[in-house]
C-alpha cells in the first residue's frame, strides 16, 4: 500500500516538472515568435519599398525608351528631308550626268565611288545612292575615317570582345555589324593611307562579307553595300604605295565623279535662293528673294570649299541683314582674299599676293605685318620658332600622345555609355538589324 502511494506521488511530480517545462517552452516560442513576425514585417515592407521604385524605375525606362524611339523617328524623317533627293538643285550638265549615273547604280548592290572636292555634297549622293536601293528600309551607316584614330579603326570597324584591349568593359558591335542589311558609307576613305593592316581587313571584309571583331576568333558574315567617298587621288596615291591597290580597285567598280561648284557656275543662282529660303524662314527676317549686286559677286568667287562653303556665306549673310536686301562683301568670301584660288584653275597661288607668304615654307616678310595675316600656319610657325628642333619633335610627341590617350579615353567612356543602355533599356542592335548570322572557320 504504501509503494502504491509513492508511485503515485513520483507520477504527480513529474507531470508537475513536464507541465513546467512546456510553460517555458511555449513563452520562448512566443518570443521567438514575436522577433520573426517583426523580422517578416521589416522584410515584406523592404521589398514592398523595392518593388515600388522597381516599378518606377521600369516606368522611366519605358518612357525613356518610347521618347529615344520618337527621337529616332523624328531624327529619320530630319535626315530624309536633309538630305532629299528631290532637293538636289542644279543644271549643269555635269550635275545632270551625275544623277543619270546614280540612278542607273542604285538599284544593284555595286560598289561605288564617290569622288570630289570638299563640299561638293558627296554625302548627299551617297544617300540618295541608299534611298534609292533596295537596302532603304535598313540603316545607312556612315563612317568618317579621317576622325578615326589610328589605333581605333579596327575597333571601329568591326567591333570588339570584352577584354580585348584597356578599356572594353563589354562586347562592342562595330559599324559593319550594326549596317547588316543595309549600307555601310566610307566618308574621306583616301585618309587611311597608314594604315595598311586596316585597309587589307576593310578589303576582305568588302570582298568576303565576312570579319572578326577586335580579340574574337569568330567569323561573323554580314550583308552591305559598299559607298565609298574620297576628295584625294586614290589612283596616284596606289602608285605611290600609300593606298593598297587590291582596295582600290575594290571600291572604284562604279566611280561617279562629282563636278566642284566654280565649273557649274549657273547654279549659284538657284542654289544660293534654296539655301536662303531656308534661312528666311528658320530666321523669320524679311530678306528679298532677288539679290542682283550680291548674285553678280557670288558668281565671280571661286569658290574653294565649293556648295558647303556657299550655304555657309548664306546663311551669315542672313544672320547679318539688318533689312530685306541682302548683302555679301569680301570679308564673307574669304578670310584671307590674297590667298584665294584661282578662278580657273581653283588651285591656290603658291605666295599670298598681299604678304608673300608663301604656302610651301611658311616665311613671312620681316616688313609685313606678322604671322597674324597668314593664318594658322604661320602662327605656328611662330609658336615654334623659339624652339631647338628636338624641342619641337618632342612637343609634338607629346601633343600625338596627348590626342591618342583622349581618343582611348573617349572610346571608354562611349563604351560604358552602351553598355548600360544595353543593360536598362534594350539592346542597340535592335535599332540597326533583326539579327546577326555567326559562323565558326
Amino acid at each position: 500500500m504504501e509503494d502504491e502511494r509513492l508511485a503515485v506521488l513520483g507520477r504527480d511530480q513529474v507531470a508537475d516538472s513536464r507541465n513546467a517545462f512546456r510553460g517555458n517552452d511555449a513563452r520562448e516560442l512566443k518570443e521567438l515568435n514575436q522577433q520573426l513576425e517583426q523580422r517578416v514585417a521589416e522584410r515584406t515592407a523592404a521589398l514592398t519599398e523595392a518593388n515600388t521604385a522597381l516599378e518606377r524605375a521600369l516606368g522611366e525606362v519605358e518612357r525613356l525608351k518610347d521618347r529615344l524611339q520618337r527621337e529616332n523617328r523624328y531624327l529619320q524623317d530630319e535626315i530624309r528631308s536633309q538630305h532629299n533627293f528631290t532637293e538636289m538643285i542644279g543644271e549643269h550638265s555635269g550635275l545632270e550626268e551625275v544623277m543619270g549615273h546614280l540612278n542607273r547604280v542604285a538599284a544593284t548592290d555595286t560598289s561605288v565611288l564617290i569622288l570630289g572636292e570638299t563640299g561638293t555634297g558627296k554625302e548627299l549622293i551617297a544617300r540618295a545612292i541608299h534611298d534609292r536601293s533596295p537596302r532603304a528600309a535598313r540603316p545607312l551607316v556612315k563612317v568618317n575615317c579621317a576622325a578615326l584614330p589610328g589605333e581605333l579603326i579596327e575597333s571601329e570597324f568591326f567591333g570588339h570582345e570584352k577584354g580585348a584591349f584597356t578599356g572594353a568593359t563589354a562586347q562592342r558591335k562595330g559599324r559593319f555589324e550594326l549596317a547588316h542589311g543595309g549600307t555601310i558609307f566610307l566618308d574621306e576613305v583616301g585618309e587611311l593611307s597608314a594604315q595598311a593592316q586596316a585597309q587589307a581587313k576593310l578589303l576582305r571584309v568588302l570582298q568576303e562579307q565576312t570579319f572578326e571583331r577586335v580579340g574574337g576568333t569568330k567569323s561573323l558574315h554580314t550583308d552591305i553595300r559598299g559607298i565609298a567617298a574620297t576628295n584625294r587621288d586614290l589612283s596616284a596615291m596606289v602608285a605611290e604605295g600609300k593606298f593598297r591597290a587590291g582596295l582600290f580597285y575594290r571600291l572604284n567598280v562604279f566611280p561617279i565623279l562629282v563636278p566642284p561648284l566654280r565649273e557649274r557656275r549657273g547654279d549659284i543662282e538657284h542654289l544660293a535662293t534654296f539655301f536662303l529660303n531656308g534661312f528666311v524662314r528658320k530666321l523669320g527676317k524679311p530678306i528679298a528673294r532677288r539679290f542682283p549686286d550680291a548674285l553678280a559677286r557670288l558668281e565671280r568667287y571661286p569658290w574653294p570649299g565649293n556648295v558647303r562653303e556657299l550655304q555657309n556665306v548664306i546663311e551669315r549673310a542672313a544672320i547679318l541683314a539688318q533689312d530685306s536686301e541682302l548683302e555679301i562683301d569680301d570679308a564673307m568670301l574669304g578670310q584671307h582674299i590674297g590667298m584665294q584660288p584661282s578662278a580657273t584653275t581653283g588651285k591656290h597661288p603658291r605666295r599670298c599676293q598681299s604678304c608673300a607668304h608663301s604656302r610651301r615654307s611658311g616665311a613671312v616678310r620681316r616688313q609685313d605685318r606678322g604671322p597674324e595675316r597668314c593664318g594658322r600656319r604661320a602662327r605656328r610657325q611662330a609658336e615654334y620658332a623659339p624652339l631647338s628642333p628636338q624641342e619641337a619633335r618632342d612637343r609634338e610627341n607629346r601633343g600625338r600622345a596627348s590626342l591618342a590617350s583622349s581618343g582611348r579615353e573617349i572610346l571608354a567612356g562611349r563604351l560604358n555609355l552602351e553598355t548600360a543602355v544595353d543593360r536598362f533599356v534594350w539592346p542597340a542592335s535592335d535599332w540597326f538589324a533583326d539579327g546577326f548570322e555567326e559562323t565558326r572557320d
